[in-house]
């Protein structure tokens, strides 16, 4: 006997990509909120995030990042989360987030798993960043903080030398000096640069178990599984309006949520943790119908 979902069978595009997604919604619906702070009520449109994506893009090109490098996501909920995202994706880089709660020596842990030869700190964090560092018992320089070793594979790319990580800063707190702010990458505005499409079959995020029973574990997941992850679920919440983004980005489940309001063209209203009061008032306020 064959058991088949009551929804249809959904096709998935050859090029399929959450990239192309935002593009298409910048050109028919530029101008509505993608994502809202619940704090400040900074908004970030459509046209607004393809725009500082592209741009924070060509900055990191320029750096010499370049596709199939690992990039670590160290951060809380913000709007510039999910710019940071999508450029890595355009890129071809690979973005793999991090718990904003770790430790210096389970950021160190995740840095080595994974080959990382960049890390994109929240501001608040960068202690965080340097201590990992120092537990991999590798010196610091400025402006950039070192946290590969001499035998990293990474060592021939133009990106990154044998014994240097790039550390950038994400976020208005007070940092280490000499830190690269991704905001500073953005409003440089450089030329996009020449650079293939996004190869579907591409892995384009790295997420990390939680470790329950050993050390955590990435999983990769490609241009074309993130789509359906957005794609899916959207079938089911087409008629949502406002979606809370309060859980963790770094989780691949709420990963997943903000590609189904990517697909759906849809708002999420964002905080950067949970609080009672402003849980409670945040709903109120925007009137959400999906939590």
């Amino acid at each position: 006997m064959i058991f088949r979902s009551k929804c249809p069978t959904l096709s998935i595009p050859e090029d399929a990509s959450i990239w192309n997604v935002v593009e298409n919604h910048a050109r028919t619906i530029g101008d509505r909120p993608a994502f809202v702070c619940g704090l400040t009520e900074r908004t970030l449109t459509f046209a607004g995030l393809l725009r500082q994506a592209k741009q924070l893009c060509a900055g990191l090109a320029a750096n010499g990042l370049e596709k199939g490098d690992v990039v670590i996501l160290h951060s809380f909920n913000c709007l510039e989360y999910v710019v940071v995202f999508l450029a890595l994706n355009r890129l071809g880089a690979i973005c793999s987030p991090s718990s904003p709660l770790f430790n210096g020596q389970e950021l160190a842990d995740q840095t080595e798993i994974a080959e990382a030869v960049a890390i994109i700190s929240h501001k608040n964090f960068a202690q965080v960043v340097v201590k990992a560092a120092g537990l991999r018992g590798i010196p610091l320089s400025i402006p950039l903080l070192s946290l590969v070793p001499s035998s990293s594979s990474k060592q021939t790319s133009s990106y990154v030398s044998a014994s240097q990580l790039n550390v950038y800063s994400l976020g208005d707190a007070d940092a280490p000096s000499g830190l690269q702010s991704i905001e500073d990458l953005i409003a440089k505005d450089l030329p996009f640069p020449d650079i293939p499409p996004i190869d579907t079959n591409q892995v384009v995020t790295l997420p990390f178990s939680s470790g329950t029973t050993g050390r955590p574990k990435g999983v990769e997941l490609t241009a074309r599984a993130m789509y359906a992850s957005g794609a899916i679920p959207a079938y089911r919440e087409s008629k949502a309006g406002c979606v809370l983004g309060m859980l963790p980005f770094f989780h691949i489940m709420m990963t997943m949520n903000f590609h189904v309001t990517l697909y759906l063209g849809k708002p999420m209203i964002v905080l950067p943790g949970f609080t009672p009061e402003t849980f409670l008032r945040t709903v109120v306020k925007y009137r959400l119908d999906m939590i």
